[in-house]
């Protein structure tokens, strides 16, 4: 039985793989191993590794990359501990293949170390850009090292190739985190009643923007303090540089603010349950130019993080000075379901590829 072993460093990822993991968990042909590593191991950011037992998984190895101090200083440090950390996970269990989503910077490391222990990769959602955040360059450095590959467009799925990988072993999957959506039974208001939702609520999640100097936040929150009759939701943002600084002022804001629900993590199914209900989606998180238009949620998405991704109507850009113009029209509108994205069945189709390929470390350059 080939072992696929699954990294997983923040709440955000574990929630776009769970599916593929459940179908990996379930397959006759596979053994699943998971590493938790980076975010889920930090008190600060909610202790997110204890989801997977509660969801049926067992983590196979816990790599801690330190504490998530807010500093350019710690992600080197973070990625350099990683290397040799993820190197003897590797060894240790020995897997077939690496299974990485994404393009952050434990995952770099996670990358790097599977190279130096000769086992392919398989890398989910190669081929985007978000030319706010320094995630563009791990997430193509990525590609580069990974075998197999597994986008969410056909545009995606041609820039893989153009970087000189096998068409073959690229395939155009869809967004794994519609799968939540289609598979989910999500949660009423009432199943929810810690969150004091009105009769109109957004969803907030603003993240450091690591590739630009902008800083959002502020012009965001005072906009938002115009909205006191409305339920505001907010999750905190990742671990990247520039967190400590968003942290302050959300905190600030919902200690002065009653109508402001603030949370460390609301996990994937609350978060997705709140998206259905909510007038709006707010912020610079990837979710909202993926998922919400998959709901007909639309987005308000704010400054330069997410600049280079396919994104359909529901989803309205703008920049620091427009937020208040801009969430005005977002309430005023009407919008469909998207489905830019792919339709919300990935897991079959990943394991189903895994199924019918012998796992190779990549060799070679595809010329076309």
């Amino acid at each position: 039985m080939k072992k696929i072993c699954v990294i997983s460093g923040t709440r955000a990822d574990y929630g776009l793989l769970y599916w593929t993991m459940k179908e990996i968990q379930n397959s006759s042909e596979f053994e699943l191993q998971i590493i938790a590593t980076c975010m889920h191991l930090s008190p600060k950011f909610g202790n997110t590794w204890e989801n997977f037992g509660k969801d049926g998984f067992k983590i196979s190895e816990k790599i801690d990359l330190g504490d998530q101090i807010d500093s350019d200083e710690s992600v080197v440090s973070q990625v350099s501990v990683g290397i040799p950390k993820f190197h003897k996970a590797y060894i240790d269990l020995n897997p077939d293949l690496i299974l990485i989503l994404g393009d952050r910077y434990e995952m770099l490391a996670a990358a790097q170390a599977a190279i130096f222990a000769n086992i392919p990769i398989a890398h989910i959602h190669g081929g985007e850009v978000t030319e706010g955040a320094f995630d563009d360059m791990i997430r193509h450095s990525i590609t580069k090292m990974a075998t197999y590959h597994f986008t969410s467009t056909n545009v995606y799925r041609n820039r893989v190739i153009k970087m000189g990988e096998d068409p073959s072993l690229v395939q155009n999957v869809g967004a794994v985190g519609l799968e939540n959506i289609r598979k989910l039974e999500l949660l009423s208001k009432e199943d929810m009643s810690d969150i004091p939702f009105m009769e109109k609520n957004f969803l907030i999640t603003y993240h450091p923007v690591t590739a630009q100097n902008e800083d959002g936040i502020k012009p965001l929150l005072d906009v938002l303090s115009k909205y006191p009759d409305v339920c505001q939701i907010i999750t905190m943002p990742n671990s990247d540089p520039g967190h400590a600084k968003i942290f302050n002022k959300l905190q600030d804001y919902a200690d002065k603010n009653k109508n402001v629900y603030l949370s460390t993590s609301l996990g994937f199914l609350r978060y997705l349950s709140c998206m259905q209900i909510c007038d709006a989606v707010i912020g610079n998180s990837s979710s909202g130019i993926i998922e919400a238009p998959f709901m007909g949620t639309p987005t308000l998405n704010i400054g330069v993080r997410q600049n280079g991704r396919l994104s359909d109507k529901s989803v309205i850009d703008c920049d620091l000075t427009e937020i208040e113009e801009k969430l005005k029209f977002v309430m005023s509108g009407k919008f469909e379901k998207s489905y830019l994205h792919g339709d919300g069945n990935c897991a079959q189709k990943i394991v189903s590829f895994f199924a019918d390929h012998d796992f190779r470390v990549k060799s070679g350059f595809y010329d076309g």
